[in-house]
């Protein structure tokens, strides 16, 4: 007798499989496995397990489409659990405002208000608010979790205790993170780039370099790329080695151009701008710095400064040419120059302190703008 196979019972059985494989961040051998719906799916399950891999390959506006009609047909702790990961779509997105609103409603089910605990951690973390996210995670219930949640649960933890400065007991969370991810290349990159920080705030730079290393090593996603390098060259900083740092962070800003998550760019382009304004331009003093290389690099600030309409660095720089600079000095009037005459506001500015500290050349002719 020749039996026949349940196609909804084996698609029931694909789909939990590509769930187990989002639990490892492993997004596109999940989407492999199954057929994607359209909106007009009447399969909760399936578009739920859509919107989760869509969210996890970049994809959130989609995702949100998939999760928002998922969370409608679903009922009980699976509906609690799909508004949780469409939090997470706005997170993603940078609209964390909005994510909370989804989370405001504390889920009943175990998994659902572990992840809703976990997200809203995330969010207070990069909020600032460290206390808070040590808080939340101290009332999930880890018992019944698996080991992709229990790394999850404690490389946050790690987050929130490095940013309290709590280094050693940050670096032994994601230590263990890393144990329990240890299958798990997506997410064990994170944990390694995570410890390689708290390595290197507690000195330990050989260390810290050989973890995020190894993060990078672990992945291709563009994303995590560039923020992998953006630590690495918080790393070189950490030790004042900016030339390092300048380097490192060049490539974390390229990879972070066309990502979706503006912050992480921001971020980047901030180490960049930290990595040039710590560069050796105060040796321009005593002469010790070609002309050639100090003027390629204030240019290049000049530059990520007039690009991101970012005034705050921009006197951050002029601050340093006024502590460092002699008043003859050509490339410091050059860069002065471009600086206050980046808006019609520094110009009035730029006369006086132009006056007051520097030698003004007789032709402005010579001078890009």
């Amino acid at each position: 007798m020749t039996s026949t196979a349940n196609p909804t019972s084996n698609l029931t059985f694909t789909i939990r499989k590509a769930f187990d494989l989002c639990e490892i961040a492993e997004y596109d051998q999940a989407a492999s496995l199954l057929t994607h719906p359209d909106l007009e799916s009447s399969d909760p399950e399936l578009l739920f397990a859509w919107g989760v891999i869509a969210s996890g390959q970049g994809r959130q506006e989609i995702a949100k489409d998939l999760l928002s009609k998922a969370a409608r047909l679903l009922t009980g702790a699976r509906a609690e659990l799909a508004r949780v990961y469409l939090s997470l779509c706005y997170w993603r997105l940078g609209e964390s405002d909005e994510a909370l609103v989804l989370l405001s409603i504390e889920p009943t089910g175990t998994q659902a208000r572990f992840c809703c605990l976990l997200v809203r951690a995330i969010i207070e973390t990069e909020r600032g608010n460290y206390g808070l996210a040590l808080t939340l995670l101290d009332k999930a219930d880890t018992s019944e979790l698996n080991d992709a949640k229990r790394g999850k649960f404690h490389n946050h933890r790690g987050l929130a205790l490095r940013n309290l400065g709590r280094h050693d007991e940050a670096i032994h969370e994601f230590e263990t993170a890393s144990r329990y991810w240890n299958r798990a290349p997506q997410l064990l990159a994170l944990a390694k780039n995570n410890l390689s920080r708290a390595y290197s705030l507690t000195g330990r730079l050989d260390d810290a370099l050989a973890s995020v290393d190894t993060a990078i090593s672990l992945t291709t996603n563009r994303q995590l790329l560039g923020q992998f390098h953006d630590q690495r060259a918080k790393i070189f900083l950490d030790h004042a080695c900016p030339d390092q740092a300048k380097v490192t962070s060049d490539t974390a800003v390229e990879l972070l151009r066309d990502t979706e998550r503006e912050d992480f760019l921001s971020e980047a382009l901030t180490t960049q701008r930290e990595s040039l304004l710590s560069s050796p331009l105060s040796h321009s003093r005593k002469g010790a710095t070609p002309m050639s290389v100090t003027l390629d690099r204030t240019d290049e600030l000049v530059n990520n400064i007039t690009r991101e309409d970012d005034a705050e660095h921009a006197w951050e720089l002029l601050e340093l040419l006024h502590h460092t600079s002699a008043p003859d000095n050509a490339v410091a009037q050059h860069t002065m120059r471009h600086l206050f005459t980046l808006t019609s506001e520094f110009e009035e500015e730029y006369q006086r302190q132009m006056a007051q500290r520097f030698s003004m050349p007789e032709s402005s002719s010579l001078i890009e703008h």
